[in-house]
Formats: C-alpha cells, structure tokens, sequence
C-alpha cells in the first residue's frame, strides 16, 4: 500500500504532501507553486530548534487551512472513484470527497506525531512540463536518511490557479493507489457501502 511506502520516508510526506501550496499573489506557475509551498510548510515544521522534536497535531489546524485553499479535493475525488463515480449521485460524492479528504489527514498527518526540527532534507527543483490545463512539476529531496527520493507533482489550472491534484513518490501514485483500492470494494459493493466504509474509518458513522 502506498501509506506503508510513504510512511517509511518520515518528513517527506510531510514536505511531499503538503508542501504544493503558495501565496494566492505573484504565482506566475505551476514551479512557482510548489517552491513557494515548500518553503511555507517548512516555516510551520522548523517552528522548534534543530534537533527537537515538533508534535505535528498541533499545527493540524494550520496544514488544513493550506491543504484546503490549494488541493482540488473534487478533481482527486472524481480521479479517484474512476469510472465508478457514474453510480455516485451529486449528494454521495459531496460526502465521498469530505471523507477522502478526512481520510488523507487520518492517514499522513494524524498518525505521524512528530518530526524533527532542523534536518539536512534539501528539496531540488528538477523541472516543470506545462501541457495546460495540466502540469507536472518533478522534485528530488534529498539528504534523507542519505538517499534521493524523488516527489512529482500532477497540477491542473483552474480559474483561481494551479491546483495539485496527485502527489507521486518514487513512483507510487497516491491518486492509483486509492483508486485500485476503491475499485476492489465497489465491483462487490455499492456506493453507499463504501461511503459507510469510509464514515466508519474516519470517526464519523
């Protein structure tokens, strides 16, 4: 599963997931955006001196508000469902998108309790491919654990801006991954069944 890969890398999820948002003025790109979030997150997880540790549930408020302004949570959700979104009404992927969007917190922010101030991550720019309404920005961290690892961002411009819509690490798509596993529960269930499925999983049924 993509949580246990991703899990393992620590602080690049972190950095990864949350670090494509920007300041709503002077973006001027897709590049633009991911730069200017990763400095932005990295300013709320180095709030504590090197070495110490920060207790991320405390800034969960925080990396929401940023989350929510710059993901497109519909376009992830709609990607997500595939072809299975025809047998969602309107209601049902409002809820399903509020529940995915839960579940990611759940899953890459809540159970991960801490990162440490002051590490060696180096985030390097390799480059952007603009193909509008689409983009794709690529990312290598490195200094982690002494290896590369490398991050691409899927964007789509919509008429407030770049939003991201996957984050891909080493290759593992968090979009496909969600999507085969959705798949395998609703060519046996139906929609309402997963939306149970996912009340259940993030505290809310």
């Amino acid at each position: 599963m993509l949580y246990n890969r991703i899990r393992t890398f620590g602080a690049l999820i972190l950095i990864g997931l949350f670090s494509a948002v920007s300041s709503v003025h002077g973006e001027t790109g897709p590049m633009d955006v991911i730069k200017s979030g990763t400095q932005r997150v990295l300013n709320i997880l180095n709030t504590c001196k090197p070495g110490e540790t920060l207790t991320v549930a405390e800034y969960r408020a925080e990396l929401e508000k940023i989350v929510d302004e710059y993901f497109d949570f519909d376009e992830m959700s709609i990607r997500v469902l595939g072809r299975h979104v025809r047998s969602f009404t309107p209601e049902q992927r409002s809820e399903f998108r509020d529940l995915f969007r839960e579940l990611l917190f759940e899953t890459y922010i809540d159970r991960y309790e801490t990162y440490t101030c002051g590490g060696n991550e180096e985030v390097i720019y390799e480059g952007e491919v603009i193909r509008e309404p689409y983009a794709l920005v690529k990312t290598v961290v490195r200094g982690y654990k002494d290896t590369d690892v490398v991050v691409e961002y899927r964007l789509k411009k919509k008429p407030e801006g770049w939003k991201v819509y996957d984050v891909v690490v080493e290759g593992v798509s968090l979009i496909q991954n969600y999507r085969s596993q959705f798949n395998d529960i609703l060519v046996r269930e139906s929609s309402e069944q997963l939306l149970q499925r996912l009340r259940q999983k993030v505290n809310k049924g």
